[in-house]
């Protein structure tokens, strides 16, 4: 049997200590600004980091910075500390102008702080989580793990835990739901696992208080079951979870959702909600402004030369589906000799005589997208997202390939995790579309800011390549 937990009682203390940990750490790092700048310590530099230290808790919350990060990488535990003290940063910086005391305020130092808080976060974070890894291997902070049932999302249960021991979690056992004689079960690395009998033995291992927690990994559509687990275990102090065999969609963002005092489950959402979304549309505004002050220049060189090798307007403005299917108009430098209506629109094919010369090179470098930086800042399409397709298209497609429409639970983008997988262009097949869908829903079953700075970093190696842009 695992030792007992060195920790485990105190999960909520360890907590709390963490917010004390992350306000002494602010403090410090304004110390250390102060110190660096050779300046004193007065009542403003007070005022600045008490002020930080409660936007950053106000921020944590949405973040989820604070839960338990017992189970997961240290990925998981990094991504909210870095949203919430960007979020923080720059609602001071805000408030600050806008109160007209930055100014009193030496830049170094502010420079100082920025960074060496989040540096000094993190470092302690993984500290932490290095020693609790370390003593929940060694037995220490562990949890005692019974799985009730023995079928596949049980086994898949039981081989996710085994794989990741320092989260101090420790199969000990699994339990028969129904009378069954099993002497032990074998997991997918060949891994043993006894059987301990079924729910009347594990009721007298919980009376013993040899179990922290039990997975109730039984079919949902056996409630009667789970009602007698329930009613059997429930004059024990042990916690149980229930594991629900959903595999009957394909989870979208899933998560537990209470309507009043009913659980529900999301098997379909919008993945951008409250933080998340004023995340992206940071990032966005952050992305389309940087671009579009650096590219003025060249933009404006291509819109002279577009006037001056062929007849037409500068910009080409297509219609197309946005957020929640809502029209948007798209902007792009024209680059046909035509400007086709939604309606007669045919996507461009090699060697496509209604390409311009110069089209053709914009085209291929995708500089003829520039301008759709302006429908980003606008609010209409993200910096990463899923193509905008024209409508026609939209409509043809929609009925023919599985989740399509799924595609605009978020805002189209100007690049997009297709897109650095090579499936920009021409679509010549339900095929070709069924892959790009593939990696649209991907890209919003699995966003995060890292995600998109991944593809923002790829994207110009797909462009240099110019594969599939007609």
């Amino acid at each position: 049997m695992p030792k007992n937990g060195l920790i485990r009682a105190y999960d909520s203390e360890l907590q709390i200590f963490q917010r004390f940990a992350d306000a002494v750490i602010i403090f410090a790092c304004f110390a250390l600004a102060v110190w660096i700048r050779g300046i004193e310590w007065n009542d403003k530099f007070t005022i600045a980091a008490m002020f930080t230290v409660v936007l950053f808790y106000l921020f944590s919350k949405p973040a989820n910075l604070y839960q338990s990060y017992r189970i997961g990488g240290i990925l998981e535990e990094i991504k909210p500390v870095i949203a919430t003290w960007t979020v923080t940063v720059a609602s001071v910086i805000i408030i600050g102008y806008g109160f007209k005391v930055a100014q009193d305020y030496s830049r170094l130092a502010i420079a100082v702080v920025i960074v060496t808080v989040p540096t000094a976060l993190i470092a302690w974070r993984f500290a932490v989580r290095r020693v609790l890894m370390w003593l929940r291997v060694q037995g220490r902070n562990t949890r005692s793990v019974v799985v009730i049932g023995i079928n596949e999302t049980a086994l898949d249960l039981g081989m996710s835990i085994v794989a990741q021991p320092w989260t101090g979690l420790k199969v000990i056992g699994y339990v028969t739901p129904q009378d069954e004689k099993r002497s032990e079960v074998v997991l997918a690395d060949y891994t043993r696992i006894p059987v301990l009998g079924d729910v009347g033995d594990l009721y007298e291992l919980a009376r013993a208080n040899r179990v922290d927690i039990a997975y109730i990994a039984v079919p949902l559509s056996q409630r009667k079951l789970i009602d007698k687990i329930l009613a059997t275990l429930g004059d024990t102090t042990i916690s149980m979870y229930i594991v629900p065999d959903i595999y009957t969609a394909d989870i979208m963002q899933g998560h537990w959702v209470t309507v009043g005092s009913i659980p529900t489950v999301s098997v379909i959402d919008n993945p951008l909600r409250g933080f998340g979304s004023w995340l992206k549309r940071l990032e966005d505004i952050v992305v389309s402004v940087i671009v579009l002050a650096m590219m003025a220049i060249p933009m404006a060189i291509i819109a002279i030369a577009i006037k001056a090798t062929s007849k037409g307007p500068v910009f080409y403005i297509q219609k197309r589906y946005g957020l929640a299917c809502e029209p948007i108009n798209v902007y792009k430098f024209r680059t046909m000799t035509v400007t086709e209506t939604d309606e007669e629109f045919k996507q461009a094919t090699a060697n496509d005589p209604r390409v311009t010369p110069l089209g053709s090179w914009l085209r291929r470098t995708s500089l003829d997208e520039l301008p759709q930086f302006i429908n980003v800042l606008k609010g209409e399409m993200s910096v990463v997202g899923p193509r905008p397709h024209a409508v026609a298209h939209n409509e043809q497609y929609r009925g023919r390939i599985d989740s399509y429409t799924l595609r605009h639970k978020i805002k189209p983008g100007i690049t997009g995790l297709a897109q650095v997988y090579g499936h920009r262009g021409q679509t010549s097949s339900d095929g070709a579309m069924a892959v790009r869908v593939r990696h649209d829903i991907e890209y919003i079953n699995s966003w995060s800011i890292w995600m998109d700075l991944k593809i923002l970093l790829a994207t110009p190696l797909v462009l240099i390549k110019g594969e599939n842009a007609f």
